[in-house]
């Protein structure tokens, strides 16, 4: 997987991922790797039937809703910064921060 590469070789301070991707893919494996590598994500999507077992295997992270505007992508973006900011001491991010 392309995107699976991408975050190995860039390592990113965060990541935004919408679940389906289409023909029947998800950014599961894309989640797996950012949370085996500490790094903090949330899920941007708009529900689709596929977001259910995704969002299960990552209990705890932010899920926002499609469509969003501009300001909540940025404090979304602010919020998960400040985790990497904190450490690894930091509360994991949860719905009550958006």
């Amino acid at each position: 997987d392309g995107a699976v590469a991408l975050v190995r070789e860039h390592a990113p301070d965060v990541a935004l991922l919408d679940v389906s991707l289409g023909a029947a893919e998800t950014s599961m494996a894309v989640a797996d790797t950012l949370a085996a590598a500490g790094i903090p994500f949330a899920f941007v999507t708009g529900y689709g039937p596929e977001t259910a077992a995704v969002v299960a295997a990552h209990p705890g992270c932010l899920v926002i809703p499609k469509p969003v505007d501009r300001e909540t992508v940025a404090l979304l973006l602010a919020e998960l910064l400040a985790t990497v900011s904190a450490g690894p001491a930091a509360a994991p991010l949860t719905a009550e921060h958006a």
